[in-house]
């Protein structure tokens, strides 16, 4: 679920436990000019959270450094709450970023154009793991 999209919480909260009691994951993405403490309230409902690290939209965007810093904060709430979820990127991803965002807490490593414009796709993905 886009965090962006609802005009209240709790119009998220009832729809992010719909689709638990559908028996799915439920998520929820942030855009990168949303903060992190924006969420907190909301890591009780998910089971993943998918931080996006360029505007959505448009393939091929440069990643936006900010996000290491909104791992790293996610990361370190999702320990103080003990919160069981799993923390993915998406957006502008290369393996340098790939490994340092790991480092720093992602579960979940998404990478498009990286993948896609690489003459040898496995060792794409197997440089990004």
């Amino acid at each position: 679920m886009h965090f962006e999209a609802y005009k209240s919480k709790n119009e998220l909260i009832k729809d992010l436990k719909t689709i638990r009691k559908m028996g799915v994951l439920s998520g929820l993405s942030i855009k990168p000019n949303t903060e992190v403490g924006e969420i907190v309230s909301l890591l009780g409902f998910c089971d993943f959270i998918l931080i996006m690290s360029v505007q959505p939209g448009k393939s091929g965007q440069e990643f936006i450094e900010k996000t290491y810093s909104k791992i790293s904060e996610l990361n370190k709430i999702k320990k103080d709450y003990d919160a069981r979820i799993k923390i993915e990127v998406d957006g502008g991803i290369n393996p340098e970023i790939s490994h340092k965002l790991k480092e720093l807490g992602a579960n979940v490593i998404v990478s498009g154009s990286y993948v896609y414009s690489s003459e040898d796709r496995q060792m794409a993905i197997s440089n990004l793991r």
